[in-house]
């Protein structure tokens, strides 16, 4: 029997086809499919060398295109970081930044300027994502949500839609987005995968998997109404906390429900590949795959990412980009850290159009081109603030330049050396206050530039 690797390589890999790109490379317009895996973080993939092989048809991809080791999430829920991807902008520019929030018509989407330069336009997404309500659905002419009443919903349902889309769609160009939801909490996807690497089976009782309210008793930063809280999960909450090889165990065993759906989720991919090479799309289609944002697993003692602080575990988000006839882009790895915000000067760039006005980002073609850039020639922002208990907002911020990170939770500051201590598990705070005040300065001035 052919391995799965072979046959996905095959698909990946058409001699005459790439031999052609690389001696004349295609101009635009290109078609564009973006691949969205909900609550992916980077460091639980294989293409970032994870232990287990959560993510074999991701990593596939990453062997043909070029993966970006630090991609960064621009906050750490939903509905902020769609709109930062759609509108090249951070929060606070284009205002989503609490549960009800709505895009303003003031930017335009990714969707509108690929609709308005004649390009056909779709997106499939799955879970509680409503890119109409939040004003995202501008430019789409097609939106399709998918969503399971155990859960969010998942890239299995999302994706066949998107294909048969693909088939009848005419000859002109096109944008589509694809979103999956399979890693998001509570965890729900097929037995066999959700037990994949945890032997001992599913969880029983409280905590087991789609008990969301027991993931959010864990949250330090007081955004769970306690008063709605069930009284069994403070109770057993509280006792975890205290015993530090109870939390070590809750945080294995919902990484490896979490690494089961992952692998679920993953495991649909290799059907977009098979359907680009049946509509011969691989030679005139740019792809990219990546996360809205990461999740945490315990590491800081919480679970989740919604009003988690913004670790690297809830920020750092996989991103591979594949585009034909750029030599050497097979399995180029890319150091420079780069934001969500960078995808839609990406994009514009790669058409061959400006970017709009208003988008924040800065293109990476350059990067997926070959170029380098310095360690420390630009920093990356993250921010979130969700309406807690009452009328309270909670601010979370994180500032990255180089090696150097700050982290904001309201009141309290952070800092970290990521190049020593990528965890982020021992503050500097008190013994750099030099380099602290340097990032906070930077970050001031960031925040304050159009």
């Amino acid at each position: 029997m052919l391995s799965f690797g072979f046959l996905l390589v095959s698909m990946l890999t058409r001699p005459s086809a790439a031999a052609a790109s690389a001696s004349a490379p295609r101009q635009g317009p290109w078609n564009v499919i973006l691949v969205v895996m909900d609550a992916a973080r980077a460091d639980h993939t294989s293409l970032y060398g994870y232990a287990r092989d959560t993510t074999p048809a991701l990593a596939e991809l990453g062997r043909k295109g070029a993966v970006f080791e630090s991609a960064l999430a621009q906050s750490d829920w939903t509905l902020p970081a769609f709109s930062s991807i759609f509108t090249g902008q951070r929060p606070a520019t284009h205002g989503v930044c609490m549960p009800r929030d709505s895009l303003s018509g003031a930017q335009p989407t990714l969707a509108q300027l690929f609709r308005e330069r004649g390009f056909q336009t779709a997106a499939f997404t799955a879970g509680i994502l409503d890119i109409r309500r939040m004003g995202l659905g501008r430019g789409f002419d097609s939106v399709a949500a998918f969503h399971r009443a155990s859960g969010m919903g998942s890239m299995a349902q999302a994706l066949p839609a998107a294909l048969s889309w693909l088939e009848s769609r005419s000859s002109s160009p096109f944008f589509i987005v694809i979103h999956g939801a399979d890693v998001h909490y509570p965890h729900v996807c097929p037995p066999d995968y959700l037990t994949r690497f945890a032997p001992q089976g599913p969880r029983p009782g409280a905590g087991a998997p789609g008990d969301v309210n027991f993931l959010q008793a864990f949250d330090l930063s007081g955004s769970v109404d306690w008063r709605r809280m069930p009284s069994e999960f403070i109770g057993r909450v509280a006792s975890i906390k205290a015993d530090p090889q109870a939390m070590a165990r809750l945080a294995a065993d919902i990484a490896a429900e979490y690494d089961g759906c992952m692998s679920y989720g993953d495991s649909q991919l290799p059907a977009l590949y098979e359907a680009m090479t049946k509509l011969r799309l691989w030679d005139n289609t740019i792809l990219v795959a990546t996360a809205d944002h990461g999740e945490e697993l315990g590491e800081h003692g919480g679970f989740g990412h919604a009003s988690r602080p913004l670790y690297d575990e809830v920020l750092h988000v996989p991103l591979v980009v594949w585009q034909p006839g750029v030599p050497g882009l097979a399995g180029r790895r890319i150091r420079t850290p780069v934001e969500e915000i960078d995808l839609l000067p990406t994009l514009m760039e790669l058409e061959g159009w400006p970017a709009p006005p208003g988008a924040q980002g800065r293109s990476f073609r350059d990067l997926l081109e070959g170029a380098t850039r310095p360690a420390t020639d630009s920093g990356q922002y993250s921010q979130a603030s969700l309406r807690a208990i009452g009328p309270r907002i909670l601010d979370l911020e994180a500032y990255r330049n180089g090696d150097w990170k700050i982290v904001r939770r309201e009141h309290r500051w952070e800092l970290f050396d990521l190049a020593a201590d990528p965890k982020e598990s021992r503050s500097l705070l008190d013994r750099e206050p030099g380099k602290f005040m340097q990032l906070a300065a930077e970050l001031m001035r960031l925040k304050t530039r159009p």
